[in-house]
């Protein structure tokens, strides 16, 4: 029987991971950019790891999911946070623990960064996504996220 591990992206994980992560963007409605700008993103985790990490679940040498965790500064705790950024499984490969084991080790790994919280954002609408974050203890503090699109944004004044 096989089974699901998750684990760190390492560099011959690339070209299984690139199709994942183009499923994760059309999830959410997301411009594909090229293989090539998504390469170079992974590639970015793998050389500098102060930035954060990626991890892989797989069964039998497929990947099924992958987590991006970044480490970024805040100011109200004079220190770094976790952010996990993406988190997604193959709508195939769902509700089969990968995204649960992604979402610990992404927790395992900011604990064992010393950092005080990881806090993570999911789209208001992705109710199975919030019942897993809910069921593994999560708390939506109440904070409203905004975006500015600045490729359209003129500026102020």
């Amino acid at each position: 029987m096989s089974k699901l591990i998750v684990r760190y992206v390492q560099p011959i994980d690339i070209p299984k991971l690139i199709p994942l992560i183009i499923g994760y963007l059309q999830f959410y409605n997301r411009p594909v950019p090229p293989d090539e700008k998504i390469e170079e993103m992974i590639v970015r985790f793998l050389v500098h790891p102060d930035e954060g990490v990626q991890f892989a679940a797989a069964e039998n040498g497929e990947l099924k999911g992958f987590a991006t965790l970044n480490y970024i500064w805040s100011t109200t705790r004079m220190q770094k946070i976790a952010l996990l950024n993406d988190l997604y499984v193959d709508p195939e490969h769902r509700r089969k623990g990968a995204g649960e084991g992604l979402l610990n080790a992404a927790l395992n790994q900011a604990k064992k960064e010393n950092l005080p919280i990881m806090r993570l954002l999911t789209a208001e609408d992705n109710k199975a996504a919030q019942a897993l974050y809910e069921k593994t203890g999560g708390k939506a503090p109440g904070w409203r996220v905004y975006d500015y699109d600045l490729s359209s944004w003129g500026g102020i004044g």
